[in-house]
């Protein structure tokens, strides 16, 4: 990805004052030559290509707005249009760009030291104990290297009554620390979430009532909040988008998403709105000449403070890092159930877009327009289309690996196989299996880079020379970990599915058995193992795995926390445990020569493994011990 200089002729000379008031479609002048039709020609395919409903996009320099469109529907059955000025959308994560220019605001302050340990700013009940741990520092927080596990049941809820305060919901939703802070990345919602409650203790404001009055009001933002409720204001709710999801190969109209971690990406804006913030930056902290943040402060956003790696993307105070071949574009991006949103700022072009999509699709198509950026303003070249390689000899770049960023502690640890990475060898390249399939050619040793040339990886190694985890260089949100052969997915899918089907198998053969004719055993009389304890035991596992399924799926569409009867469930495996112990007795009792020993001593393995399978993804006890 080479860039230069953006050669994008055409300036739209509009004041802040019309910038602010004008919710009209900018034309094109003479001065941005071609810029417009380009991102329009974008944006249309996008919404040809992919499941987006509607797209909203704004673009700035430092003179005011160069950008402002929309395409498709606000709402489908409506054929309600979208608009930049007018039409609210849920930023997702995105929105996290208010946490820390709140957080910023209150470091210049001198009301926050981001080098301080968070325990300094929190209540006792909230304070962590870090054992042989660092402390978590504030800047942790906005790296997203706190060390945390990540948790997403919870975030939302289902109705703007269950929201509870920042400080009740962090004390119920307490995350292990599983990593020495600041060493990894691991993105945390839980750790923005956090942020915002210190924002809250040193301010003595709520977290709204702060953005309110030291963001959203001085920069002339009145379309936008991070209150829940916004959907009931009236004059505001008849311009909020639908937000859609994929169903059975259809997109469907979804209900207003409520989240309880409101700071980590609950927010709802217009085009024209995140304008005004991108403007201000790019001025230096300063719009309509009211002064948010200082020239200092503000230049943080551009400043990296954790990276793993020299060559890799980063993270400044809470921005990433996106590396083109000559420039670095600094982003954030969002993510809810029904809506994606992308925030880019080019310091270098002094240019910053957002866009925002309605659908599905807009996950890939946002990182799709920064491409398209590159390879028509920013690339000297075409990017390499790579064809070969060095020879690989290395063996150990293959296997399974698991993103930082996952559970840990309960069983939302099965989620982690969602995000899981294959890693496979062929004759001078890997094939990298992850969120795409692609292949990847040596570079130099540990580094890879991807047919297009558009991505590469990196493989780090411990102290013994193993492969520990690798990162891509484009996503400082997490790195992913090699895991051993007994924490392979595909063995305990290998288990899953041997003891399902022995499950299934006993029950139906001991029926079966019923109505077969006696015939003499060669041994003579020999005695016979009770089945019973077996049956009980097949037939416990197939009802708790189609229930825990069905629980699975039911949170899918409903991710506001564990249903009630998720403590009792987990108890069943107990008793499962027990009928083991009970059949482990009756094969000493009856020895070896006894009939259906062997098929006892099968159930009894196949059992054991579906067990330990279960105590490994924090099924058994859950919510009870």
């Amino acid at each position: 990805m080479q860039n230069k200089k953006l050669k994008i002729p055409v300036i739209i000379t509009l004041t802040l004052i019309i910038l602010l008031s004008s919710p009209g479609r900018l034309e094109a002048s003479s001065q941005y030559p071609g810029f417009r039709d380009f991102l329009d020609g974008v944006f249309q395919q996008q919404l040809e290509d992919s499941d987006i409903p509607g797209i909203m996009a704004v673009a700035v320099d430092k003179d005011g707005l160069i950008y402002s469109n929309s395409f498709g529907y606000a709402d489908l059955a409506e054929n309600k249009k979208l608009d930049p000025g007018e039409t609210l959308m849920r930023t997702g994560s995105t929105g996290k760009i208010f946490t820390w220019l709140a957080l910023l605001q209150q470091a210049e302050a001198g009301n926050i030291d981001l080098e301080e340990n968070i325990n300094y700013y929190l209540p006792e009940n909230l304070q962590f104990d870090y054992g042989e741990n660092s402390p978590i520092r504030v800047i942790d927080l906005m790296s997203h290297t706190p060390g945390f596990e990540d948790i997403q049941l919870g975030i939302m809820v289902s109705s703007t009554d269950d929201i509870v305060s920042l400080e009740d919901y962090l004390q119920a939703t307490r995350p292990e620390i599983i990593r020495e802070p600041g060493e990894i990345p691991a993105y945390s919602n839980y750790g923005t979430t956090l942020a915002a409650y210190i924002i809250e203790r040193v301010s003595g404001l709520s977290y709204h009532e702060y953005l309110e009055r030291n963001i959203f009001k001085p920069l002339r933002m009145n379309k936008t909040s991070s209150r829940q409720d916004i959907f009931q204001k009236a004059e505001l709710a008849e311009n909020i988008s639908t937000g859609y999801f994929k169903d059975s190969g259809f997109l469907r109209p979804g209900e207003f998403e409520v989240f309880q971690e409101y700071p980590a990406g609950g927010h709802t804006i217009t085009g024209y709105n995140m304008a005004n913030i991108m403007l201000g930056i790019l001025n230096g902290g300063e719009l309509l000449g009211w002064r948010f943040l200082s020239e200092e402060y503000n230049d943080k956003l551009f400043e990296r403070v954790f990276s793993i790696d020299e060559e890799m993307a980063g993270w400044t105070h809470g921005l990433m890092e996106f590396n083109l071949k000559n420039q670095t574009i600094y982003w954030h991006g969002g993510d809810t159930l029904q809506f994606h949103t992308g925030l880019f700022i080019i310091p270098e072009q002094e240019k910053a877009v957002f866009v925002a999509y309605n659908g599905p699709g807009g996950t890939m198509a946002r990182l799709d327009l920064i491409n398209a950026l590159d390879r028509q303003y920013y690339a000297e070249n075409e990017h390499e289309f790579i064809t070969s390689g060095e020879e690989l000899i290395n063996q150990d770049y293959q296997g399974e690996y698991l993103p930082s960023r996952r559970n840990y502690s309960s069983p939302e640890k099965i989620i982690s196989r969602l995000s899981q990475v294959e890693i496979s060898l062929e004759n001078d390249y890997l094939i990298v299996d992850g969120y795409e399939k692609d292949k990847y050619y040596k570079l130099e040793e540990d580094r890879f880079i991807n047919q297009a040339g558009t991505e590469e990886i990196k493989f780090f190694r411990d102290n013994e020379g193993s492969i520990d985890y690798f990162a891509y260089k484009n996503n400082p949100t997490t790195v992913f970990s090699k895991v051993s052969l007994l924490e392979s997915g595909r063995l305990h899918l290998l288990i899953l599915g041997l003891s399902m089907l022995i499950f299934l198998v006993t029950p139906i053969s001991n029926l079966v058995s019923l109505f077969k004719s006696k015939k003499t055993s060669t041994f003579g009389d020999r005695d016979k193992i009770p089945s019973w304890p077996g049956i009980v035991l097949s037939l416990i596992g197939l009802t708790y795995s189609i229930v825990q399924v069905r629980v699975f799926l039911y949170l899918m569409d409903n991710p506001y926390g564990w249903p009630e009867f998720t403590g009792l469930l987990s108890l069943v495996p107990i008793l499962m445990v027990l009928l083991l112990l009970l059949m482990v007795y009756q094969l000493i009792k009856f020895g070896p020569l006894a009939k259906r020993f062997i098929t006892q001593l099968i159930l009894i393995l196949a059992g054991s493994a579906f067990i330990l399978l279960l105590y490994y993804y924090n099924f058994i006890g859950f919510l009870v011990f």
